[in-house]
């Protein structure tokens, strides 16, 4: 109840009432209290000033019997005490006392300032009367000088006790408009309050999902109707936008549910957050609520892989192995949820094909290998023993049978390459001086087609760690490829180095690659212009090679291409 809005207002509207009161209160009796001495004080300013006509030419001529007579009789009608002191401070006439026996009064400060000629006033607590007492004093003055001093004193009670009836009168009357107000404030706080406790309450059953709840508004009106109008406004809106959104949760739950692919949402702390039945299964656990990812797939690989995206905050895709079946996981980062949505794609099928052409790829390169050699080898020993018309067949024959040949070279070393964990022979090596070997192989070809062949090798260029054989083979396709398809201008081969990464640039000013091909000239086999590379004895292996070689070492290499004003390709090497 203390917590209610009624019970606040209420409490506080008693408080500024008790404190207006009490203030109008005791403003109000000090008011009084001062008005009433101010308007006694005035009284007997007045009556000493009528007193003084009288008994000034008395004080001229010394008739102080005369004088205590006629103050006797002014006290029956003012009700007071009235003194007459001379300019030296004795008392001459008293109504209350004899003046022989009185003190000198030339001290007291209504008198001290009645003697300047000035009227005096003063309260002050009388030790002759045991009283608080009003003094005014008043001078005499006759031909030019004071000849004495009216002084009327009156008991402070008897001035209290005039407004005591009107202290009980304001006392009585205030209580009595604090109860009303106390009263009115009770009602207000309560009509108030009442349309505030509806809302409360009507929002505390929206809160439960009660999205029928209503406040009515007929009793109220100005702000507080418009206001519960405003709720029920609301509440229709919200009734709306929730079953929208419960709608489209089941079709998302639906959706979810029904994907083949494996879902998973964790947070920060790799806790699960949501997955589907797919996920389940990958796992092979049926209640996943509560518990960590590593919990789940007990992978090494993929723990670090979810460190990754938290880490990096980034998307990424990688293969890897959980429980026997091959993953293409794909995974995105969550900024304002601080979660990541993870994607599984069962590609075990399509790794087992792909491991099947492999192999079949290898296999037949393997038998093809020996009727080639042999071919080869009688096309050579017969060649000289052909007759001059026949000649041209044999030339036929022995350029596709070495043609043949590079491919199935091509493809066995490509086959080498792409075996899982494929080797390579790192060692120490400076990538200038391989490169500027690579160059001085296609130097004659370059002169005899008109080309400018150079190198722009970087100063100081660090040592890493390589293949020598294989980065070779890379620096030797893709200048081949270079010379080949450039027909005038030139190919420059150069090195650089910046934060600990070595970057190798071959640019030529050939025929360029157009830019639908751009993303599969890597693909073993694709050639962007199949009539030229057939012509010029291409085997469409040469940038797959490349490739596979490059992410051997942990590299990467991109393509830049205009057609028809060059390529150039960029290889990134970490040391």
């Amino acid at each position: 109840m203390k917590h209610t809005i009624f019970y606040k207002l209420l409490t506080r509207y008693i408080l500024i009432i008790v404190a207006l009161t009490s203030f109008i209160v005791i403003f109000s009796l000090n008011t009084v209290k001062t008005f009433h001495i101010k308007a006694t004080a005035e009284f007997l300013h007045n009556s000493a000033a009528e007193l003084k006509g009288q008994i000034a030419p008395m004080l001229l001529e010394k008739r102080y019997a005369e004088i205590q007579k006629i103050i006797k009789e002014v006290k029956k009608d003012v009700n007071s005490r009235i003194t007459i002191i001379l300019p030296g401070g004795k008392v001459i006439a008293d109504t209350d006392k004899a003046p022989a026996t009185m003190e000198n009064h030339a001290g007291r400060e209504e008198v001290r300032t009645a003697l300047l000629g000035l009227s005096g006033e003063a309260q002050r607590y009388s030790h002759t009367l045991n009283g608080d007492m009003l003094y005014v004093a008043v001078p005499v003055i006759a031909k030019g000088k004071v000849r004495g001093v009216i002084r009327f004193s009156m008991f402070l009670k008897e001035v209290k006790a005039l407004i005591g009836n009107l202290y009980s009168q304001i006392i009585g009357l205030s209580i009595l408009l604090a109860l009303l107000s106390i009263i009115s404030a009770w009602i207000f706080a309560r009509n108030f309050s009442k349309p505030l406790v509806e809302l409360s309450t009507a929002a505390k059953q929206l809160a439960l999902k009660n999205f029928d709840t209503r406040v009515s508004s007929v009793e109220y009106d100005g702000e507080i109707k418009e206001m519960a109008d405003s709720f029920n406004e609301m509440t229709n809106q919200i009734k709306t936008l929730f079953l929208e959104l419960t709608k489209k949760k089941d079709e998302l739950d639906g959706i979810i549910c029904a994907m083949k692919e494996g879902l998973l949402v964790v947070n920060s702390f790799e806790e699960i957050v949501m997955c589907n039945e797919s996920f389940k299964t990958i796992t092979g656990m049926a209640n996943l609520e509560k518990i960590h990812s590593w919990e789940a797939i007990k992978s090494i690989e993929f723990n670090r892989f979810v460190e990754k995206i938290f880490k990096e905050k980034n998307q990424f895709c990688e293969e890897m192995e959980i429980n026997t079946r091959i993953y293409n996981c794909c995974a995105a980062y969550i900024p304002n949820k601080d979660e990541a949505v993870v994607v599984f794609h069962d590609i075990t099928e399509a790794k087992n094909i792909e491991r099947i052409k492999k192999d079949f790829v290898a296999n037949v390169s393997h038998e093809l290998r020996t009727p080639l050699t042999a071919i080869r080898g009688f096309v050579e020993t017969m060649e000289e023993q052909v007759e001059e018309k026949n000649r041209y067949y044999f030339e036929v024959v022995k350029k596709n049978a070495e043609r043949l040949t590079n491919i199935v070279n091509d493809l066995l070393v490509l086959s080498e390459l792409e075996e899982k964990g494929g080797k390579i022979t790192l060692e120490e090596a400076d990538l200038n001086v391989v490169l500027a070997d690579c160059t001085k192989i296609f130097q004659a070809k370059a002169i005899a087609k008109g080309l400018d062949l150079k190198t722009d090798l970087a100063v100081d260029l660090p040592r890493i760690r390589i293949d020598v054989f294989k980065m070779s083979q890379v620096f030797i396709n893709l200048l081949d490829n270079a010379v080949k398809y450039t027909e005038k201008g030139s190919i420059t081969a150069k090195t650089s180095y910046k934060e600990k990464t070595i970057i190798i640039e071959i640019e030529d000013t050939g025929l360029g690659i157009q830019a639908e091909h751009i993303d599969r000239i890597f693909e073993r086999f694709y050639v962007a212009d199949k009539s030229r590379s057939r012509k010029l004895g291409g085997t469409g292996l040469g940038l797959a090679i490349v490739k596979h070689i490059v992410l051997l070492h942990k590299g990467d290499i991109k393509v830049e291409s205009i057609f028809g004003s060059g390529t150039k390709f960029t290889i990134t090497l970490q040391i």
